[in-house]
């Protein structure tokens, strides 16, 4: 009752823990209860402090900058492109970014890969040669591919192809970087919570 909710929340008041729905017929519905200190391990950057810790091994053309509170990577004469450390993830995990392509010469392309426990690098999408593009949002959902406590990273490459030009340029912007395990509360189908309190 609202008087005497049913209370899910980390062992010893510690994050930990989570829901998790794995086929959902119906919608599953939770009244009068309270949720807190359930885990969640979430990465997400918006480049407002710069280029943090949580990206390596940057490098090739221009290399990788921030600016306007994005991240840059320009491609002039050569490729450019940064990772993220190693994340890792639950059962499920969806990565999502928005990215522009502000100038692309002849066979210039980026790519947007991932790699499951340092294996190879999966392509998840890649521009066409010689284009450019506005604001763009793109998520990928790899619940598929990962179980719990597998790591995986993300990389970005503005890839300068191999035309007979010399000065061959790619700038790329991304702004908004998350991978997510899809939170505290997952679901296959429709989670509805009434008269329930979440926290933190």
């Amino acid at each position: 009752t609202s008087e005497n909710e049913i209370y899910f929340h980390g062992a010893d008041n510690t994050e930990q823990g989570n829901i998790i729905f794995d086929a959902v017929g119906t919608d599953a519905v939770f009244n009068h209860c309270r949720f807190e200190k359930l885990y969640v391990e979430y990465f997400f950057d918006d480049f407002n402090s710069g280029l943090n810790d949580d990206w390596c091994d940057a490098g090739g053309g221009q290399s990788a900058n921030v600016s306007n509170n994005q991240l840059q990577l320009i491609g002039m004469n050569s490729s450019a492109w940064a990772e993220t450390e190693n994340i890792t993830v639950g059962d499920r995990c969806t990565i999502s970014l928005d990215f522009q392509v502000a100038y692309s010469e002849q066979s210039c392309i980026t790519y947007f890969y991932w790699n499951l426990n340092g294996g190879d690098w999966i392509t998840l999408y890649n521009t066409n040669s010689d284009q450019e593009y506005p604001w763009t949002y793109k998520e990928w959902d790899i619940s598929e591919y990962v179980s719990a406590g597998d790591q995986i990273q993300l990389k970005i490459l503005s890839n300068v192809g191999g035309s007979s030009n010399n000065n061959d340029q790619q700038y790329t912007q991304i702004d908004d970087v998350s991978i997510s395990p899809g939170g505290a509360i997952s679901a296959s189908g429709s989670v509805i919570l009434s008269n329930s309190q979440v926290t933190n």
